[in-house]
């Protein structure tokens, strides 16, 4: 990962100012908790996390907004994150990762 992103989520994380901050260092600590080798995905399970990437931009959009990162950056950290897990319960964890998306959008969805 390039360091200049890592300082930067490394910061992100000490600020926790708000309640997306919050929830996007779960999601990372979440990832960490189940990094280990390859993985073969089956096809379907490729297009969820295609979908889960969308959404995991989608919801980071003020993060790239405000500059801190470019959505380039944002993709390579999802892609670098979720192609190193070893998924033993595949479903289960795409679950968990549409169960966050859906818990950040959350917020603004009451606001409207």
């Amino acid at each position: 990962m390039n360091i200049d992103f890592q300082n930067k989520l490394e910061e992100l994380q000490k600020s926790n100012r708000t309640y997306l901050t919050k929830q996007y260092s779960n999601f990372i600590e979440m990832v960490k908790s189940k990094i280990v080798k390859d993985i073969d995905l089956s096809k379907e399970s490729k297009i969820q996390i295609e979908k889960a990437k969308e959404a995991f931009i989608k919801v980071n959009k003020n993060l790239i907004d405000s500059g801190k990162f470019n959505s380039e950056d944002m993709e390579k950290f999802f892609d670098k994150q979720i192609w190193s897990l070893n998924i033993f319960e595949k479903e289960e964890f795409l679950q968990v990762i549409c169960v966050l998306f859906h818990e950040q959008e959350q917020p603004q969805n009451l606001k409207k």
